[in-house]
C-alpha cells in the first residue's frame, strides 16, 4: 500500500449467522475474495455462543474464510492477526478498526457500538471499483440489518 493511499470499505451489521452467511455466499458467489473481509462481534455478545458459532461454521481448513475480531478480548487471543488486517486493510491496527469513534463520527459510530453491545456482528468488505461497490452495497441492504455505511480509511501509524 502507497502512503496516503485510502482504501474503501462497505459495512452492515448482522444479528445473526444466517443473515451473515447469505451475505458472504453471494459474496462468494460474485468473486470477491472472503478471505479480505472481517466479522467485528463484542465480547459481550459471547453469551449467544456468536464466535463458538461463527468459528464452527468456517472451520475445517476454510482458507477463504472471513476473519474474525471480537471486541473486548485480551491482544492476540483468539484472533489471527492483531496488528493490520489481511486484504481489508493491512496498515490500519485492528485495535483501530475496532474504535469505531476514531473513524465514523457521532450518531453512526454510537449506533454500531449499541449493535455490537446488544449482540451483533459488523461484516466490513473492502470495495475495489464503482461496480464492486454497487454489488457489495446491495449484498449489505439485502441481508443486514442496520444501515449499511461507506467508509474510506487512510491507514494510520
Amino acid at each position: 500500500m502507497q502512503e496516503g493511499q485510502k482504501i474503501r470499505i462497505a459495512l452492515g451489521v448482522f444479528e445473526d449467522l444466517s443473515g451473515l452467511k447469505r451475505a458472504i455466499s453471494e459474496f462468494q458467489a460474485f468473486g470477491l475474495d472472503v478471505g479480505q473481509t472481517v466479522v467485528l462481534a463484542d465480547s459481550a455478545g459471547r453469551s449467544r455462543g456468536f464466535d463458538r458459532e461463527f468459528r464452527a461454521l468456517w472451520a475445517g481448513g476454510h482458507e477463504n474464510a472471513p476473519e474474525l475480531l471480537i471486541r473486548g478480548d485480551p491482544p492476540n487471543q483468539g484472533n489471527r492477526f492483531v496488528d493490520g488486517i489481511p486484504g481489508v486493510v493491512p496498515a490500519f491496527r485492528a485495535e483501530q478498526l475496532m474504535n469505531f469513534e476514531g473513524w465514523i463520527d457521532g450518531k453512526l459510530s454510537a449506533e454500531l457500538n449499541k449493535h455490537l453491545t446488544n449482540g451483533c456482528c459488523v461484516l466490513f468488505a473492502p470495495v475495489s471499483n464503482v461496480q464492486h461497490e454497487w454489488r457489495v452495497s446491495n449484498t449489505l441492504l439485502k441481508h443486514s440489518v442496520g444501515a449499511v455505511q461507506l467508509h474510506d480509511l487512510s491507514p494510520r501509524s
